[in-house]
């Protein structure tokens, strides 16, 4: 059942009620979220009586009784369209929405009550409360309409005496419902610092509906009996089977493989620290059952230490017939993911038995510390069950045993920052002592001598403030070990949200764009950022951009409403400028009048390329107006080739062309500038209508050399910065080349850093500080050559 569930587990609770080892079960069937708090609530037992300090993890899914899920989807499957139904009017689309929304801060309290609760100290914030997993919700049926989920039921009950299904419309209304819950939840999980389980999507190849489903149905459909009443057997309906549960676990378990700690204030997770006398760390024992203390027999747990021969491990009657897939994985999200080891694929007979062998030499190329040995089995039908388990191993290699590592993420969002330079400076000069570019994952990793530093970070970018880590913080590297530091960075960037409806019905309107304009009086209205609002909520969200005032516009591609600029203007003149700040989001929510689209049937069709280099231009949007009164008729979306089609009635237009990514400059067919819709060529349908955009960005490209030796150095730092701060940045490569393209024409200057290899920074042209560089022009739609020799 998706009831309200409390899963709790301590040391001293080993397996209570035959349960997960370790934990102990107090769901409530149908029960709401007071249910964890309020003594007799409903008539029922306070689940916070058992959250304890002594309690070490928590599972929880709460929020779907809250929103009264049950009796609508109850409500569906008895109407033929429930949307014309009182009881679906009375909890419709707004009401729902508005209900989950209003959930957000009581969840935020519960899951910090939970914290409260387990803490020694009474203290939410404490970092000895248990760690607390919230589980969401998946979308209970398929999007596909070749489904029709009806159900005969099992005892022959006539079909057409019991009409019980979910329409088209019904399930979009539903999966999109269930979205604004999981979107709820992971914001909610994430501001009381808990870690979320997503698992929208983990049921799309299993809904209990589907003739070609991979595997058993992971829910159930309409259970008819006899003896039981129809409310009793709608009630029942899309709760998960044993095979359901069997794939919430496997998620659960891959996403939180490792028992670990609440996520940090920063959002980040550090993994636990495998002990020097491994023991299995997974749902699932391996072969023979754990000893009564729970520790598993010793040669399923064993710590890899001598290298030089082969390590076998005996399979005892688990998963018969299946492949066990094995992985050794770092156990610090310190290590690079690229230090993983595949050891390939091995068959389970039929009694459940055979042999796993760990060839030797396997951990080679592992660096010295701790490794997690993990094993996955899939079944021979190729159902993944996701059931893994852990083991300590010793990594032989020669990584880097003195220096520091971590993660680089924003420090709001917790996201990783890819890419960012992380320098580690000398305490006595602030000369750079070592660097790294952080991984796709914001992991970094480097060498350092034994001693005391201060790092200093670049998002090369520009999408976050360059400085220090802390005020600053002394990291302090010890002989042998590697400091684990996990800087954080402030964004120069914030977002605009919105949500676009209908202005008579306050319907969401699904499919609308969203679009940044240029407030520069330069060029006023030239696109910034151009989006697409994501399923059928209206949701907009324009996110990375810079903190100043930007026009905000809304069009409906389908030419169903007419355009609107916030927050009600049919043009930008007349529009009010949206501020943006720094890491905020900033709403600008709007209503778009209703209009009657214009028929189909003439295309106005072409491509858009870029001027000059004739490249085409892919994601450019393509709006036509009617002539006759510039109203909005129709949108298009270039192809990777450049291509538009835009089906039409046959009649008089104006085409407004402009790049999602404000990487060209917007125009009005044919070549006429943002601001000239009154000279804007009219395009008679059918027609063909190419346009060619002018780049808004330059590029810089060159080469780094020794200046002794004349030779190139590789891995040299190069940051342009412009009037507003750090614009772009790049790695010189093994032959000293670098290229950064993407800059705004301006003025910029350059500086260069050897991390690695000792040679002094520089600024162009042969400066050691920023005063004396000497500034370049960067040129849209050029690239200039800047080379310089370190020293």
């Amino acid at each position: 059942r998706w009831a309200t569930t409390v899963l709790t587990g301590s040391a001293s609770n080993p397996n209570p009620g035959g349960y997960v080892p370790g934990f102990s079960h107090h769901a409530c069937s149908g029960a709401e979220t007071p249910q964890l708090t309020t003594a007799g609530f409903k008539g029922e037992v306070e689940q916070q009586q058992w959250l304890t300090p002594d309690v070490d993890a928590v599972v929880v899914t709460f929020g779907g009784n809250d929103a009264f899920f049950g009796p609508i989807v109850k409500q569906c499957l008895v109407s033929p369209d429930c949307q014309t139904d009182d009881i679906f009017e009375a909890a419709g689309t707004d009401r729902v929405t508005r209900k989950i929304n209003s959930l957000y801060q009581t969840m935020v309290e519960t899951f910090s009550t939970i914290r409260e609760r387990t803490s020694p100290t009474g203290d939410a914030s404490d970092p000895d409360s248990a760690a607390v997993y919230v589980s969401g919700y998946p979308k209970l049926v398929p999007a596909a309409t070749t489904y029709p989920c009806v159900d005969t039921n099992e005892v022959g009950f006539p079909l057409a005496l019991a009409p019980f299904y979910l329409s088209d419309s019904e399930r979009v209304w539903l999966r999109a419902k269930i979205t604004d819950m999981d979107t709820m939840l992971s914001r909610a999980a994430a501001a009381a610092g808990v870690h979320y389980l997503s698992i929208l999507d983990i049921f799309e190849q299993n809904h209990y509906c589907q003739e070609d489903a991979a595997g058993p149905p992971a829910m159930n459909g309409l259970d008819f009996w006899v003896a039981h009443p129809i409310d009793r057997y709608l009630q029942e309906a899309f709760h998960p089977t044993d095979h359901g549960f069997e794939i919430w676990a496997a998620a659960a378990i891959s996403t939180y493989r490792y028992p670990t700690a609440n996520p940090a204030p920063d959002g980040t997770v550090t993994p636990p620290t495998p002990s020097a006398n491994p023991v299995t760390r997974g749902e699932l024992w391996f072969g023979d059952e754990p000893d009564a203390d729970g520790t598993p027999a010793s040669e399923h747990a064993r710590q890899i230490a001598d290298d030089t021969q082969p390590t076998t491990i005996a399979t005892d009657g688990w998963m018969p017939n299946s492949t066990l897939h094995l992985e050794i994985d770092p156990a610090s999200a310190s290590q690079s993911a690229s230090q993983a080891v595949d050891l390939g694929t091995f068959p389970v007979d039929g009694t459940g038995r055979g042999e796993v062998t760990i060839p030797a030499g396997s951990t080679d190329d592992l660096a010295s510390g701790l490794h997690y040995l993990t094993i996955e089995g899939q079944s021979a039908s190729g159902d993944n069950r996701g059931w893994w388990l852990t083991f300590a191993v010793a990594g032989t290699g020669t990584g880097p045993t003195t220096g520091a590592s971590g993660t680089v993420t924003d420090d709001l969002t917790g996201a990783p920052i890819p890419g960012a330079f992380v320098a580690a400076l000398r305490t006595s000069d602030f000369t750079i002592a070592g660097g790294a570019a952080a991984a796709e994952d914001g992991t970094y990793s480097l060498a350092l001598p034994v001693g005391e530093y201060f790092l200093y970070l670049i998002d090369p970018t520009g999408a976050h403030a360059a400085g220090f880590h802390g005020a600053p913080d002394l990291v302090t590297v010890t002989e042998g070990n590697t400091t684990s530091v996990n800087p954080a960075m402030a964004s120069t960037r914030g977002s605009i949200t919105a949500t676009v409806t209908d202005a008579s019905t306050g319907d969401p309107i699904e499919g609308v764009w969203g679009l940044a304009l240029s407030t520069s009086a330069a060029n006023t209205g030239a696109a910034e950022q151009v989006v697409t609002s994501s399923g059928s909520a209206g949701h907009v969200e324009l996110a990375g951009l810079a903190a100043r005032t930007h026009y905000v516009g809304y069009v409906d591609p389908a030419g169903a409403h007419a355009s609107r600029f916030f927050p009600n203007s049919p043009n930008v003149p007349d529009a009010t400028p949206v501020a943006v700040t720094a890491g905020n989001a900033t709403a600008a929510d709007a209503a778009l009048p209703a209009q009657s689209p214009v028929g189909t049937g003439q295309l106005i069709e072409g491509t858009v390329t870029e001027e000059g280099s004739g490249d085409p231009v892919e994601n450019a949007r393509v709006v036509a107006l009617r002539a006759s009164d510039f109203g909005m008729a129709r949108g298009a979306v270039t192809d990777a080739s450049g291509h538009y089609s835009l089906d039409l009635v046959q009649g008089d237009y104006k085409l407004a062309i402009l790049d999602s990514d404000g990487l060209h400059i917007m125009e009005w067919y044919d070549d006429q500038p943002a601001t000239g819709l009154g000279d804007a060529a009219t395009v008679t349908a059918p027609a063909t209508a190419d346009a060619a955009l002018a780049p808004t960005t330059g590029s810089m490209a060159g080469t780094i050399t020794d200046e002794g030796s004349g030779d190139p150095v590789e891995g040299v730092w190069v940051v342009a910065i412009g009037p507003s701060g750090i614009a772009g940045g790049a790695v010189t490569a093994a032959d000293g080349t670098y290229t950064i393209s993407g800059l705004p024409a301006g003025t910029y200057r350059v500086t260069f850093a050897d991390p690695n290899g000792g040679r002094a920074q520089e600024y162009f042209d042969n400066s050691p500080d920023y005063p004396g560089a000497t500034p370049f022009a960067v040129t849209a739609g050029t690239a200039v050559t800047i080379d310089a020799a370190l020293t």
